[in-house]
This record gives C-alpha cells, sequence and structure tokens, in this order.
C-alpha cells in the first residue's frame, strides 16, 4: 500500500503537493488527486505442454491483458492561486469544481456501469479498461476529508466486424453449417 499510515496527514500532504504524482492523472474524465502507488505487468500465458523442435514459439504464448493496480486519493479542490492560475492555463475547471465526494461517485458509477475508460498515468494512457475492484480505505479514528481507496482496472480486447480476430471466430462458427447435408 502506497498510503501513510495517518490519512488525514496524508490528505493535507496530497493538497499542498508533497505527496504522490500530482501530475495529471485520470480514470476515464475523472482527475485524479494523486497516485500514491502503481504497479502492472506485461504478462505471458504460456503452454505447459511440451513443444515440437521447429515449432514457432509465438503459437504457445498468449499476452495476457494489462491489469493496474493503483492507490489513489480523490480530494477536494484546492483554491489557492496557482491552483486558479493552472486551472486557467489547461483549461480543466473540474478540478476546482468537484468535491472528493462528487469524485468518488463518479468512479462508483464507472465501475456500476461498466463504463469502458482509459487510464492516463505518468508515462501513457492506456485504453479499454474496466473497473474491476474498488477497494476504499477507512480508519474511524481519524477526520480527514478525502477519499482513499485501492483501484484494479483490467484491460479489454475489443474487437468489431472488422477485426481479424472476429472474422476468424465467425469462421469457425459457420463452416460446419455450411458444410452440414454434404455428403
Amino acid at each position: 500500500m502506497g498510503f501513510p499510515t495517518n490519512i488525514a496527514d496524508a490528505a493535507a500532504s496530497i493538497r499542498d503537493g508533497s505527496l504522490g504524482l500530482i501530475e495529471e492523472i485520470k480514470i476515464g474524465d475523472l482527475v485524479v488527486s494523486a497516485l500514491t502507488a502503481i504497479s502492472y505487468s506485461h504478462e505471458m500465458d504460456i503452454t505447459e505442454k511440451p513443444m515440437q523442435a521447429g515449432y514457432d514459439a509465438t503459437d504457445a504464448a498468449k499476452e495476457l491483458p494489462l491489469t493496474f493496480n493503483i492507490d489513489i486519493c480523490l480530494a477536494n479542490p484546492d483554491y489557492s492561486i496557482e491552483a486558479g492560475l493552472t486551472a486557467a492555463l489547461t483549461g480543466n475547471a473540474e478540478t476546482l469544481t468537484q468535491t472528493w465526494r462528487d469524485k468518488r461517485n463518479q468512479l462508483y458509477e464507472y465501475w456500476q456501469t461498466k463504463t469502458v475508460v482509459s487510464f492516463q498515468a505518468h508515462d501513457s494512457i492506456t485504453e479499454s479498461l474496466l473497473i474491476q475492484r474498488i477497494e476504499p480505505y477507512f480508519d474511524v479514528n481519524e477526520n480527514y476529508d478525502a477519499f482513499f481507496a485501492n483501484v484494479t482496472l483490467k484491460q479489454i480486447k475489443i474487437v468489431g466486424q472488422e477485426s481479424e480476430d472476429f472474422t476468424t471466430d465467425i469462421q469457425k462458427k459457420t463452416a460446419p453449417k455450411a458444410n452440414a447435408g454434404k455428403r
């Protein structure tokens, strides 16, 4: 977990910019106040079956979808002069108007409606993700004005009628029917 033990101090640190990545981090259109941890890996599902010599190894491995595990904070707007200037220069006034409750509700709406979102991190934008899990962090002894959570985003494969994968699947399903009744 990427959060300090005192969540109230963490919320204050995120607002003043001393904790977490404060670059523009987004889940869909939702601007995340701070990203305090991120993990993901590029993985292959590799067959356990023996391979014949000369067999093309690309047929023995299948790339798995990316899964991002992130620790985020959704905080109230920063009404400082610097934040106002940043919002004016970037054209993003949402950072000055959405409360952490609004942002939390938007995150849960993405999850409940199974909305396909993108994830903009510090180094790239990844498309075609669904929110798999939201695990909020609460501490009843702390009084903090922010929403902390661990969120899991899983990439999905979207195919269309023009896709080679889609065409191959259709051919596999319809081929037996085309030959049915012929002797």
